[in-house]
C-alpha cells in the first residue's frame, strides 16, 4: 500500500498572454496491490539445490488516474478527469534456491505478471536472503 499524493489542475476558457487560467487542487489517495501465490518447491536430495515454481492471483488498485486537456472548439479547452482503476493480476514463474546451511538460502526467480489487458504486462527478477525458521 502507497500513500499517494498529487496535484490536479482543472483548465477551462481559452488561453491568455500569461498563459492558461487553471484552478489547482490536491489529491491523496491509497495505491496498491494484494497477491496471493501457491509456490510448489522440489528440493534435490542430498544436496543444496532446490527449484521452485509459484503461481498466484489478485489485484492492483487505486491508480490510472489520468487528466486530459481537451480543445472544445473556439479557442477554448477543458481538463477532463478520469479517476482510479483497478485491474485483476496474476504472476507465475520459477526459480532456485541454494542453502548455505540448512536455514539460510540464497534465491534467485523471474517472474511474469500479467494484468488485465495486454500491454500492461511486465517480468521481475528477483534476488535475496531467505531465512527458513
Amino acid at each position: 500500500m502507497l500513500d499517494a499524493k498529487r496535484t490536479e489542475f482543472d483548465f477551462n476558457g481559452a488561453p491568455t498572454a500569461g498563459g492558461f487560467l487553471f484552478s489547482k487542487t490536491d489529491d491523496e489517495r491509497a495505491v496498491g496491490s494484494v497477491l496471493g501465490t501457491l509456490t510448489v518447491r522440489f528440493p534435490i536430495g542430498c544436496s543444496r539445490f532446490a527449484p521452485y515454481a509459484f503461481g498466484g492471483f489478485g489485484g492492483i488498485f487505486g491508480g490510472g488516474e489520468r487528466d486530459t486537456i481537451i480543445p472544445v472548439g473556439g479557442g477554448l479547452f477543458t481538463t477532463e478527469h478520469q479517476g482510479t482503476q483497478s485491474k485483476i493480476m496474476g504472476q507465475f514463474g520459477g526459480g532456485v534456491e541454494v542453502r548455505f546451511t540448512r536455514h539460510i538460502g540464497w534465491i534467485n526467480d523471474f517472474s511474469w505478471n500479467v494484468i488485465d489487458g495486454s500491454k500492461n504486462n511486465f517480468g521481475m527478477v528477483r534476488s535475496g536472503i531467505n531465512f527458513a525458521f
